[in-house]
C-alpha cells in the first residue's frame, strides 16, 4: 500500500486528527507534496531515522504548521519513544531532545563510555 499526501491529508480532515505520529521517509515524502496539510495539528512528531534540518526548518518557518513539533526517537532496543525535542530553527542536525515522562538515558560512545551532555554517542 502507498500513502499519497492527498489520501492522508483527507483522514487528517475528515477525522480532524489533532495528533500524528509518521515515520520521516513518509513525513518527507508527503510535506514535500503537501506543505500545508499539517496546519490542523496540535502535535505532530516525526521520527524513525535522523530529520531532515532542511524539511524541519521549512516547516517550523511555515505561518500554516502544528502548534507543536517534534522529533520523537527511541533506538529500536527500547521502545519507540526514549526522547522529544521541540524543533525550531536549526543551522546542524536536529537534537534529539530530553527523555520523556522523567526517565533517565544515557548515551555511549562507541567505546561504551559514557558522553557528556550534548555529546554525539
Amino acid at each position: 500500500m502507498v500513502l499519497e499526501a492527498e489520501e492522508i491529508e483527507a483522514v487528517l480532515t475528515d477525522h480532524q486528527v489533532s495528533v500524528l505520529f509518521l515515520t520521516r521517509a513518509l513525513f518527507d515524502s508527503v510535506y514535500s507534496d503537501s506543505p500545508d496539510m499539517f496546519g490542523a495539528l496540535k502535535y505532530l512528531m516525526v521520527g524513525g531515522e535522523a530529520l531532515t534540518p532542511s524539511i524541519m526548518n521549512r516547516l517550523v518557518s511555515q505561518s500554516v504548521r502544528p502548534q507543536h513539533i517534534l522529533n520523537g526517537y527511541g533506538p529500536t532496543e527500547s521502545t519507540t519513544l526514549t526522547t522529544t525535542y521541540e524543533c525550531q530553527l536549526s543551522e546542524g542536525s536536529v537534537p534529539i531532545g530530553q527523555p520523556v515522562n522523567g526517565r533517565q538515558v544515557y548515551v555511549l560512545s562507541a567505546s561504551r563510555s559514557l558522553v557528556p551532555v550534548g555529546g554525539v554517542g
